[in-house]
C-alpha cells in the first residue's frame, strides 16, 4: 500500500517535550512481517571485462554544478556501494579534501591493477579536480577485498595533500566464502602504500575473529577507528556456525617511523545483554555493531539494535538502540540507559500503534538505513525508522506492523533520550520484488538488489548542526510502491536550538541517485555556510546489471547556511508571536481539493505558493489571517499525481513542507 506524507509544523517539528498525545490505533488490516537480524552479505564473483590503459581522473574535465552531475571514476561491478554501512565518503577540514574509497576503476590498468583493490578517489576543490590512489592491493590469488571504507589521515602540521595518507578496511573473500578482513593505507604521493591481511584460517596473536571489519569507519582522536563483527567462524555459512557475539572494534594508530597504521582490536560480546528467541534459538539484536566517536576520541559510542535483557515490561520488550558509551577514550565502557522506555518521549507516540490496544512497542528498524554523528555536546545522534513492535510473545518480538515510513533523529541526553521526527518517506525499502531496477543478470532467474532510503548524517565541522540525507520515490510514478527511481533529500538541524532548516531536493529525474552516499563531515567554505558533499551510481553501460561496471558520479551542489536553519519549535513565542504555531494539510495524499490549516498568534497575511518537483508554481493564492485556525482550500483536482512542496509565508517567517496528489 502507498505511504501517507504526515505533514506540518506541530507535527514534524514537535519535539518530546511537547505533549503529542497517546499512540494512534493499530491499522485495520496491518500487515504484519519479521523482521530478520542477520546481516545478508553478498558475495560477487570476478568478471573479466576489456579493459584499457587509464590515467586515474586527474585534472581533467570541468565541474558541473548542476545536474547532470560529474562523474568522477568506476568500478567493476555494483556490489563496492551496495551496502551504506560503510562510510566511504569524507571531509578533511585541515586540507579541505573530500575523499570518496570505492574498489578499483574498472578502467584503469597497471601491474597489479584488479576489480578487488581498493582505491580512493580525492578531491581539494569541491569536485573541479581529481585524484586517485589504489592503496589496497589485494593482489589476487584468491584473496579479493570488499566493501571497502576509508578516509584520508592528515599527519600533525601537514598542509600538502600529497603527504596525507589514505587508510581503509574492508572483509576478504575467496570468491565463496569470508575469509578474513583487510587494513590498508598509502601515502597519496604513493609511496609508503601497506596492506595488512588478518586471514581468520592463520590466526594473529591479539587479531580475534572477526567478520566485515568496515562499519562507522571514521577518524578520532588522530586514530582510526573501524568495527566489524566478533565472530566464532566467519567463513560459517550458518547463524550458529558463525557464532556472532558482538563487536570487535580496530584501531589504527599512525606509526611515524614506518608511516603507516599499527591495529590493536578490542572486543565486545553483547549475548549476556540481550533477549533470546527460544523457538529460534537467535539473540535478539542485529549481528551488526556501530560505532560512532567525538572528534577528540574521548567520547565514543558502540551501538547495536535488539530487545535489551533489562526490558522487562511490554512496552520496552521490543528492538531499541543497545547502547555502549564511553569518556575516557576507550578505556572503559559503560551501557547507556539498559531498559530504557521509548514510550517515555512523547514526540514518537503519534507515529506507532499499539498492538493490543494499550501498549505500545516502539521499534527500531534498520530497514531504511541507519546512522550516527556525536554533536558539538558529546551526545549521541541516532537516525532510524521507527515501526511499532506486534507482539509481546518471547518468540515473536521480532514481528513488526509494516506499515509507516517515519525517520527520527533521537539523541542522548542527561535524563535519558529524546527524539524529533526528520520526515516521512513515500517509498518503502524494496525487499526483493522482480520491479526493483538494478540485477544479477548472470544467474536465471536474475539476482536482485534491493535499495532503501539509506539514511545517513553529515555533521558540521565543529558538531553544531546535523544534515540528514535519505532517498525517495515518487511513487505515483512507479509500478511498485518502492525505492526504484530515487530522489536524493537533506535537510539540516541546528542540535541546540533544533531548528531545521527546509528539506531539498538532488538529482535530476532521468539522473536517479542510486545508492548514494554523503560525507560524515560537512564542508563549512564559510563560518555561516555549509557544503555536503555526496556521491552515487548508474550503470555504466545503461543494463544495471550489477555485475557490470558502474559510474561514479559526485554531487557538489548541497549547500545550506546559517539563515536556512529557520524552522524552530514552539514557535509563537516572545519576538515570534505573529509566526505561525501550527501548519496542516489534509487529506494527505489527496485526490481532490486539499485543505491547509494554518494557525497564528496574530492577524497577518498568509501567502501560500504549491510547487511542483521541477519547482513549476502551479498554485498561489494569498488570505487574510485572522488569530487563530485559517482553512486555505488547495484546488488539486487539475493537478497530476505526484509530490508537490507547499510554502507557507507568514510575516518574515516562512515554512516548506510537502505533499502528495494520488489519483
Amino acid at each position: 500500500m502507498k505511504k501517507p506524507l504526515l505533514l506540518g509544523l506541530s507535527i514534524a517539528l514537535g519535539v518530546a517535550m511537547s505533549a503529542q498525545g497517546n499512540f494512534r490505533k493499530k491499522p485495520v488490516n496491518a500487515p504484519i512481517k519479521k523482521v530478520s537480524n542477520f546481516t545478508k552479505s553478498t558475495i560477487d564473483k570476478d568478471v573479466q571485462f576489456p579493459k584499457r590503459t587509464y590515467a586515474p581522473l586527474s585534472n581533467n574535465n570541468a565541474k558541473i554544478t548542476a545536474p547532470p552531475y560529474k562523474k568522477i571514476s568506476t568500478s567493476f561491478n555494483l556490489l563496492t556501494a551496495i551496502v551504506a554501512q560503510s562510510n566511504c565518503l569524507n571531509y578533511n577540514k585541515d586540507l579541505n579534501a573530500v575523499s570518496f574509497v570505492h574498489r578499483q576503476s574498472s578502467q584503469w590498468t597497471f601491474a597489479g591493477s584488479n576489480s578487488g583493490n581498493a582505491q580512493i578517489t580525492y578531491t581539494t576543490n569541491n569536485g573541479t579536480t581529481w585524484d586517485s590512489l589504489v592503496f589496497g592491493l589485494c593482489n589476487g590469488s584468491g584473496v579479493r577485498y570488499r566493501y571497502p571504507s576509508g578516509a584520508i589521515y592528515n599527519p600533525t602540521g601537514n598542509t600538502n595533500i600529497a603527504n596525507a595518507f589514505a587508510v581503509g578496511a574492508g572483509p576478504i573473500t575467496d570468491g565463496g566464502n569470508w575469509i578474513g578482513d583487510f587494513y590498508s593505507s598509502g601515502q597519496l604521493n604513493n609511496t609508503n602504500v601497506n596492506t595488512v591481511n588478518y586471514m581468520n584460517a592463520t590466526p594473529t596473536a591479539g587479531v580475534p575473529f572477526h567478520h566485515f571489519s568496515r562499519v562507522g569507519f571514521d577518524l578520532a582522536g588522530n586514530k582510526a577507528k573501524v568495527a566489524g563483527q566478533l565472530c566464532i567462524d566467519p567463513s560459517g555459512t550458518t547463524v550458529p556456525a558463525i557464532g556472532f557475539r558482538g563487536m570487535s572494534l580496530a584501531t589504527g594508530t599512525f606509526n611515524t617511523g614506518t608511516n603507516n597504521f599499527d591495529w590493536t582490536f578490542d572486543t565486545l560480546n553483547i549475548l549476556s545483554n540481550v533477549q533470546v528467541d527460544n523457538v529460534a534459538s537467535e539473540p535478539y539484536v542485529t549481528y551488526e555493531g556501530y560505532t560512532s566517536w567525538s572528534d577528540n576520541g574521548q567520547i565514543g559510542y558502540n551501538v547495536f539494535f535488539g530487545v535489551d535483557v533489562a526490558a522487562t515490561t511490554p512496552n520496552t520488550r521490543t528492538w531499541t538502540p543497545i547502547v555502549f558509551k564511553t569518556t575516557n577514550g576507550g578505556t572503559s565502557w559503560a551501557q547507556y540507559m539498559p531498559g530504557f522506555d521509548w514510550t517515555t518521549v512523547d514526540s514518537i507516540l503519534p507515529y506507532i500503534a499499539s498492538y493490543d490496544g494499550v501498549n505500545a512497542k516502539p521499534f527500531f528498524s534498520i530497514s531504511n538505513g541507519v546512522d550516527f554523528a556525536v554533536d558539538a555536546n558529546g551526545d549521541l545522534h541516532i537516525a532510524a525508522q521507527i515501526l511499532t513492535g506486534a507482539s509481546d510473545d518471547q518468540d515473536s518480538l521480532g514481528y513488526i506492523f509494516n506499515v509507516g515510513n517515519f525517520i527520527f533523529d533521537c539523541w542522548t541526553t542527561s535524563a535519558g533520550w529524546n527524539a524529533q521526527l526528520i520526515d516521512s518517506i513515500s517509498a518503502d525499502a524494496s525487499n526483493q520484488e522482480s520491479s526493483v531496477v538494478w540485477s544479477d543478470q548472470s544467474t536465471s532467474p536474475p539476482g536482485l538488489y534491493d535499495n532503501d532510503a539509506r539514511l545517513q548524517i553529515s555533521k558540521s565541522v565543529n558538531g553544531d548542526k546535523l544534515f540528514f540525507g535519505y532517498v525517495d520515490t515518487d511513487i505515483s510514478l512507479t509500478t511498485d510502491p518502492i525505492n526504484v527511481q530515487p530522489f536524493l533529500v537533506v535537510k539540516g538541524v541546528d542540535v541546540n536550538s533544533r531548528c531545521w532548516t527546509a528539506e531539498k531536493t538532488f538529482t535530476a529525474t532521468s539522473d536517479f541517485a542510486y545508492y548514494h552516499f554523503i560525507s560524515q563531515r560537512a564542508m563549512s567554505p564559510t563560518a555561516t555556510t555549509y557544503g555536503i558533499p555526496a556521491t552515487y551510481v548508474n550503470s555504466a553501460d545503461g543494463s544495471f546489471n550489477a555485475i557490470n561496471p558502474i559510474n561514479h558520479f559526485y554531487v557538489d551542489d548541497i549547500t545550506f547556511s546559517d539563515a536556512d536553519f529557520s524552522l524552530c519549535p514552539n514557535i509563537g513565542f516572545g519576538e515570534n508571536e505573529a509566526m505561525l504555531s501550527a501548519i496542516n494539510v489534509y487529506p494527505n495524499p489527496t485526490n481532490g481539493n486539499a485543505t491547509l490549516s494554518v494557525k497564528v498568534k496574530e492577524a497577518n497575511e498568509i501567502s501560500v505558493n504549491l510547487y511542483n518537483t521541477i519547482g513549476q508554481l502551479v498554485i498561489t493564492k494569498k488570505v487574510k489571517g485572522e488569530v487563530g485556525v485559517n482553512k486555505i482550500n488547495l484546488a488539486t483536482e487539475n493537478l497530476a499525481s505526484g509530490i508537490y512542496f507547499y510554502e507557507v509565508k507568514v510575516a518574515d517567517f516562512t515554512i516548506t513542507n510537502k505533499m502528495m496528489i494520488q489519483k
